[in-house]
């Protein structure tokens, strides 16, 4: 028996709660080229770009230290908070006009309806998911989105995070200290952990739900102002 599998011995083990991220990561990636084979651009594109990634890195550190697992709903939505910003911050970079910035900031409400109604889905055909990943998708998770899009769009980094005039690079480096932080990993588990982070972000920047999306070609739903405050 592997040490992931015999970490816990209740509840589920490290190593079935990593067999399910990478069955999500499989499944968000074949609806995204289901996506892109029908579309030319799509809010869902980004949806399960954010979604395939969160899955792929929480997957990927649970690998490294499965300790974390009591924690694994938190380092789930510290990662797909980061996901979330970083296809922000790439179109951003992209589409660098105040009407392209308006017209993205349109598209995020829109994103947040799609993935209520994708995990949704998900969590209906399997319980356990929905009992490990849930907060990952609640209130809570807004309020903390709402604390790190300054940090991961504007670069308003705190005291653990020297900024190095690399933005992608130093968005790294913070949310590996969220990560840290909120899994108890000690800063022995921050090299490691951020090593894993810059290479999955290093991959998710070169796929082709993101280099293949068009901001002008995507449908974008129009809502009261008050939903995009």
């Amino acid at each position: 028996m592997s040490t992931l599998s015999r970490l816990f011995g209740s509840g589920p083990t490290a190593l079935e709660v990593s067999d399910w991220l990478a069955n999500m990561n499989d499944a968000f990636l074949a609806m995204a080229q289901r996506e892109i084979d029908q579309r030319k651009s799509s809010p869902d594109m980004l949806v399960l770009f954010t979604l395939a990634n969160a899955s792929l890195s929480t997957n990927n550190v649970l690998h490294q230290s499965p300790a974390i697992l009591p924690s694994i709903c938190r380092v789930y939505a510290e990662l797909r908070a980061y996901y979330e910003c970083l296809w922000q911050l790439a179109l951003l970079n992209r589409y660098p006009s105040p009407e392209e910035g308006q017209r993205i900031g349109k598209l995020y409400a829109n994103t947040q309806i799609r993935t209520g109604i994708i995990i949704e889905q998900l969590f209906s055909k399997n319980r356990k998911i929905k009992e490990l990943l849930s907060r990952a998708f609640d209130d809570s998770y807004d309020n903390r989105l709402r604390e790190v899009i300054p940090v991961y769009i504007s670069g308003r980094y705190g005291s653990d995070v020297t900024p190095t005039g690399n933005m992608l690079n130093d968005n790294v480096e913070a949310v590996t200290g969220a990560v840290v932080r909120v899994a108890h990993m000690g800063d022995s588990a921050r090299s490691q952990t951020s090593a894993i982070i810059k290479r999955d972000t290093d991959q998710a920047m070169k796929l082709v739900l993101l280099t293949r999306f068009e901001l002008h070609s995507c449908p974008v739903l129009e809502f009261p102002s008050s939903w995009y405050r």
